[in-house]
């Protein structure tokens, strides 16, 4: 697909996926959105094993029955989001065999499934939050209480660079603070695991697109 900014909708998505049994791969640029119920789609028996959207825009909670048949096979999950409800709805079915997680945009899982679920998801090995910079670090705060041995790299959603503030002799220059980000180094530190800094999820045509967008609008 050579122009992301297709609007495929979730509908069509979920009826293409769920009468498609033998389906293992899904890549999808266009937008995941629109206003059609999904309700009577029946549940997908496809088992997925990889799973990427450009810009997954969608109601996570209706989006959700599209992995009914892939708890134990899909093994990679990436996506730039843009959605509502929350995105737990759509990862508490992949869990048992998911082993790579990558996130960007505006969408995280919430702190209460980071402690009791996706920390401890036995295959999960590579956690990437990007996107929202988590300014009150509640996810930074709910990893460094429950994160598994399990994972071996965590990019973790922080603030990156500085910030101006003041005018002439008045002005400085400051780092972004995050909050307990000392705390999360420290407990990843003692359990061997890797962090860092994550960067937004990035794609080469649906990225340069939304940027420019964005500066049309100068800003969302």
């Amino acid at each position: 697909m050579s122009w992301a900014r297709t609007n495929f909708g979730l509908f069509n998505l979920m009826t293409l996926v769920s009468a498609w049994p033998n389906l293992r791969n899904l890549y999808l640029a266009g937008d995941t959105n629109g206003r059609e119920s999904v309700a009577n789609i029946p549940p997908a028996t496809c088992a997925l094993e990889s799973v990427t959207f450009e810009r997954c825009m969608s109601n996570f909670e209706e989006m959700a029955p599209m992995f009914a048949g892939s708890t134990n096979s899909l093994r990679s999950f990436e996506a730039w989001t843009m959605g509502y409800k929350e995105i737990d709805a759509v990862l508490a079915l992949v869990l048992p065999a998911l082993e790579s997680l990558k996130l960007g945009g505006c969408n995280h899982p919430t702190a209460p499934f980071v402690r009791e679920k996706l920390a401890t998801a036995p295959n999960l090995a590579y956690i990437h939050l990007g996107g929202d910079a988590d300014h009150a670090g509640t996810l930074r705060r709910a990893f460094a209480a429950a994160l598994d041995a399990g994972v071996r790299r965590l990019p973790y959603p922080a603030q990156d660079g500085t910030y101006n503030t003041g005018r002439g002799r008045n002005a400085r220059r400051h780092e972004y603070e995050n909050a307990d980000e000392d705390k999360l180094l420290k407990a990843v530190g003692c359990r061997g695991i890797y962090a860092s800094r994550a960067g937004d999820v990035e794609y080469k045509v649906e990225g340069s697109q939304r940027r420019l967008v964005f500066a049309r609008r100068n800003g969302w």
